[in-house]
């Protein structure tokens, strides 16, 4: 899933950092993140899945 977010805001280049920094840590984790977004109410909701290292082996 690609994490590219749509921004209305004028600096595209460096709007939504925090979100291709979080998806560089979770890769790096081999997580996974996925996310919606609700154009109702116009929230983000992300979901972050990485796996405990002691929990499975």
């Amino acid at each position: 899933m690609s994490c590219q977010a749509y921004t209305t805001k004028l600096d595209t280049i460096n709007h939504g950092l925090g979100t291709r920094s979080i998806k560089r840590i979770v890769d790096s984790y081999d997580g996974i993140m996925k996310y919606s977004y609700d154009e109702k109410d116009h929230y983000f909701k992300y979901t972050i899945l990485i796996q405990h290292p002691g929990i499975m082996q």
